[in-house]
C-alpha cells in the first residue's frame, strides 16, 4: 500500500511541476513536455459505492498510469493487465449478489470514469452476509458467461455494465 501511495505521490509531484514550474506564470495555456507514466505491479483498488456501501475490488498484475495533454485538457488513463474484479451488485439482509469477472487487459479513463475490458469471463455468486469475500471459487458460481467487450461505469450511484456478445451458462439452479 505504501509503495502505491508513494508512486501516486510522485506522479502528482511531476504533474504539479509540469503545470506550475516549467511554464511561464502569465502563459494562458500549457503543454506537457511529454507523457508522464507511472508503473505498478500487483495493484489492488477498493471502492465503496452508493448508500448501501457496495464494495468493488479490482486487482491487476500490472498497471500503467499515463498523464498526457490533449488540446487544453490533461488526460489520465490507466492500462491494466490480468484483471480480477468483484462487485457487490445487490446487498440485502438475506445476503449479497456478486459479479466477479476476469479479463486479460483493460483501460480506465479518468474523465469518463469508465473501465473498458476485452475477452471477459463472468461469474455470478450469491453469498451470505454483507462483506465482499476475499476469495472466490469459480466452481461455486450459479451463472457463468463470456463476453467479447464490456464497459463498467457508475450510473445512479450503482455499478452498471454495457456488454457486447454475451453468452451465459446456468451452472446451478
Amino acid at each position: 500500500m505504501l509503495k502505491k501511495s508513494f508512486f501516486l505521490f510522485i506522479l502528482i509531484l511531476v504533474a504539479i511541476d509540469a503545470l506550475f514550474f516549467q511554464f511561464p506564470k502569465n502563459h494562458n495555456s500549457f503543454i506537457l513536455p511529454q507523457c508522464v507514466k507511472q508503473h505498478g505491479q500487483t495493484v489492488q483498488k477498493d471502492l465503496w459505492i452508493n448508500e448501501e456501501r457496495a464494495h468493488l475490488r479490482l486487482n491487476s498484475t500490472t498497471c500503467d498510469v499515463f498523464l498526457s495533454q490533449k488540446d487544453k485538457k490533461i488526460m489520465f488513463e490507466e492500462q491494466l493487465q490480468n484483471l480480477i474484479c468483484a462487485i457487490q451488485d445487490k446487498i440485502e439482509d438475506e445476503g449479497q449478489e456478486i459479479r466477479y469477472f476476469t479479463s486479460p487487459h483493460g483501460q480506465y479513463q479518468f474523465p469518463t470514469q469508465t473501465l473498458s475490458l476485452d475477452d471477459i469471463d463472468l461469474f455470478f455468486f450469491h453469498f451470505p452476509g454483507k462483506l465482499l469475500p476475499a476469495h472466490f471459487n469459480k466452481e461455486n458460481a450459479y451463472l457463468t458467461g463470456k463476453a467479447t467487450r464490456a464497459n463498467l461505469f457508475i450510473s445512479n450511484k450503482k455499478p452498471a455494465f454495457a456488454i457486447e456478445n454475451l453468452r451465459l451458462t446456468q451452472v446451478k439452479p
